[in-house]
């Protein structure tokens, strides 16, 4: 659900962007909407996280999903648990980058033979 939904979204910032340069892209992501199977799914431009409708459904003997609840509208991303400030978590996330020689991760945990 993920890829698919995932596929959508980036089209549609391609083309509001008219180029797929990641960089411009990425400033295109904020805002956008689709209308997946799921329902009305878009990314929230203060954070580029993606808000959903909700549901929780119960697995019934034929393999189908029967909906037991499920939220009226999206719900809204929460990237920054409570128990920190965002400027805490944005200080948190700088000092790995750092630590991490200016990479997205840890190269003493990834693989050498990663790309």
């Amino acid at each position: 659900m993920a890829g698919y939904i995932g596929v959508f979204l980036y089209a549609k910032a391609v083309e509001a962007a008219g180029t797929d340069d990641v960089n411009v892209v990425r400033k295109h992501l904020g805002g956008i909407t689709f209308s997946a199977p799921e329902g009305i799914i878009g990314i929230d431009p203060e954070n580029q996280h993606l808000s959903k409708v909700v549901r929780i459904g119960k697995i019934l003997e034929n393999g189908q999903f029967q909906i037991v609840s499920s939220s009226e509208e999206p719900i809204q991303p929460i990237p920054y648990p409570t128990y920190k400030t965002k400027e805490q978590w944005n200080a948190f996330l700088d000092d790995l980058y750092h630590q991490w020689d200016e990479k997205w991760a840890n190269s003493d945990t990834v693989s050498k033979e990663s790309p």
